[in-house]
């Protein structure tokens, strides 16, 4: 149920195109999970990122790293252990909506969380 509700929040972060920047609308959704995070610190929680397919196969590996570690980053900031915190890049390799569009892609630049 935790699991679910932070992945809700987080699925609500998008990324710019090919940049680790999340806009600042996206900060009260952060807030949210440092929350439940912090409520819950005897958990330990791994966050992936991932990318759409646009652009060189390692260059999304490294760029949805760096997402993540932009999200760890915040959720430090607000709080969070960061000893119950990993993170782990996936690149283009899980896809969760079709390439081919515009809203795929914002779809597929995203950050998941698990317990």
């Amino acid at each position: 149920e935790l699991e679910a509700k932070l992945n809700e929040l987080a699925s609500n972060i998008l990324f710019v195109s090919n940049s680790d920047r999340f806009y600042t609308k996206y900060e009260s959704q952060l807030d949210e999970i440092a929350d439940l995070m912090k409520e819950n610190n005897h958990l330990k929680f791994e966050i992936q990122g991932h990318t759409d397919d646009v652009g060189p196969y390692e260059a999304n590996l490294q760029l949805s790293l760096k997402r993540v570690n932009k999200v760890l980053n915040y959720l430090v900031s607000q709080g969070v252990n960061q000893f119950n915190l990993t993170v782990e890049g996936f690149g283009e390799t899980k896809p969760i909506a079709t390439n081919k569009t515009s809203e795929g892609r914002a779809k597929n630049r995203r950050v998941e969380i698990k317990i």
